[in-house]
């Protein structure tokens, strides 16, 4: 999940549209530590830790995703992993930022065997 909004200037405007509500024990985010938190904007705050970080797409699409079948979908894990001013060649195969997210996913994947 990446990209940031309501950032001009390099200051957060604050704006949190009533889409992205926070549902506590529903939808989470896995935190700098790697740790699972309760889900709040800005959810980048503690991974982009050089850049002002605004508000994306992530809690938006959690929600959708919980709207969805209530057996199948009790709870939402969000991994932020923004970099600010990075472009999409940093994340491609030999990219600077690629290595990094995908031995995040690595981790994720053999913890959840």
């Amino acid at each position: 999940m990446a990209g940031r909004s309501g950032v001009i200037d390099g200051d957060w405007d604050g704006i949190i549209p009533p889409v992205i509500k926070a549902s506590p024990g529903r939808i989470l985010r896995l935190g700098g530590d790697l740790r699972w938190v309760d889900a709040q904007e800005p959810l980048h705050a503690d991974i982009d830790v050089n850049k002002t970080c605004g508000v994306g797409p992530g809690m938006a699409f959690a929600n959708a995703v919980l709207r969805g079948d209530p057996r199948r979908f009790r709870v939402v894990g969000l991994v932020p992993c923004a970099i600010g001013g990075s472009g999409i060649g940093d994340w491609s195969r030999g990219g600077r930022l690629y290595e990094g997210i995908f031995l995040e996913i690595m981790f994720f994947k053999l913890k959840s065997v």
